[in-house]
């Protein structure tokens, strides 16, 4: 139940990391940037930057309170989860400004991205059903990991559940290298 409940927790803060480039776009101020002469590459490493620190502090604070709630086996294999937590941050963020880029108004992104990451993680998972032929359902899982960070998050995480935590970390590192590409 708690990998649930982390991934819900990204699918509605993903909205937090859109607003900055949106509201920048909507207020016209990367255009003056770019006047001024700052390139987009820049500005994109900076925002980069500064939202990965932000979400880096989330992550210490969940692992903290795996700690503090003492969670079987999270708690012994706190050391992968924050890895998966960190590796996730590069899809996740980027997914984000992927998202910002069909939005021109901040309030109308931040309201709509949720639905936007909930469905970039529920149609891969409906898709790779069961009732699917197996060779579909390989192709498309492979295909949903590639696209989908939350995919791989929720195998990553059922891992850990799984097996020791000697084992975990090479499965781990084999799902989340998906989304590194």
């Amino acid at each position: 139940m708690f990998p649930i409940f982390i991934l819900l927790g990204y699918l509605t803060s993903v909205g937090l990391y859109l607003i900055v480039p949106v509201n920048d776009k909507f207020n016209k101020t990367r255009y003056f940037l770019n006047f001024a002469g700052m390139r987009s590459s820049s500005y994109y490493i900076g925002l980069f930057l500064a939202d990965f620190i932000i979400y880096s502090i989330s992550n210490f604070l969940l692992v903290g309170f795996v700690f503090v709630l003492d969670l079987g086996i999270f708690t012994e294999n706190a050391g992968n989860l924050f890895l998966i937590l960190t590796v996730l941050g590069f899809p996740y963020i980027s997914l984000a400004y992927l998202f910002g880029f069909v939005f021109d108004n901040p309030e109308t992104a931040f309201k709509w991205v949720f639905w936007f990451a909930l469905l970039t993680y529920i149609a891969p998972l409906l898709l790779t059903a069961n009732y699917m032929p197996k060779d579909v359902r390989d192709i498309l899982t492979t295909v949903f990991k590639v696209s989908s960070p939350f995919i791989s998050f929720n195998d990553a995480l059922s891992e850990i559940g799984k097996q020791e935590a000697t084992s975990v970390f090479s499965r781990i590192t084999s799902y989340l290298g998906y989304n590194m590409i």
